[in-house]
């Protein structure tokens, strides 16, 4: 099964938490930029899909088994304007943007290597060859 990268704006953000048998749960809305069906992501309360905003564009990925969020761009913070009215981020500010970029790639890698390995399952199992499959996953991912 191939993988397909698909983007997609947020058209309901995370809202309501709904109780279920492993915990609680919300959802995200998502419409696709292709002009196909909806999209819906479920997840914890505190995982990243609760991060994302009204209209943010993300990356999807589905596996065959449903949609999993792969990469999105960071809402931007609402930062009060310096009396020069330009903008400006404090470097407290611009650490938390990068802080979570790398660590939405991290994620986004691991999942390539879990995919690597579920898909290349009794056919390779050198490390090194599923780190490169994984690797290639992820650049193709990322583009």
């Amino acid at each position: 099964m191939a993988l397909t990268l698909t983007t997609a704006k947020v058209k309901f953000p995370a809202g309501k938490v709904f109780p279920g048998q492993y915990g609680d749960r919300v959802n995200v809305v998502l419409t696709p930029t292709n002009g196909g069906e909806e999209i819906k992501l479920w997840g914890n309360p505190d995982s990243e899909i609760s991060q994302l905003k009204k209209g943010q564009e993300v990356q999807v990925i589905n596996d065959g088994k449903g949609f999993k969020l792969a990469a999105y761009e960071a809402a931007p913070e609402v930062v009060q304007a310096p009396a020069t009215g330009k903008e400006a981020l404090t470097l407290n500010q611009a650490k938390k943007r990068i802080a979570a970029d790398v660590e939405q790639s991290a994620k986004f890698f691991r999942f390539c290597y879990e995919t690597a390995q579920q898909q290349m399952q009794g056919l390779i199992d050198d490390p090194s060859e599923l780190r490169a499959i994984a690797t290639t996953l992820f650049i193709q991912g990322m583009r």
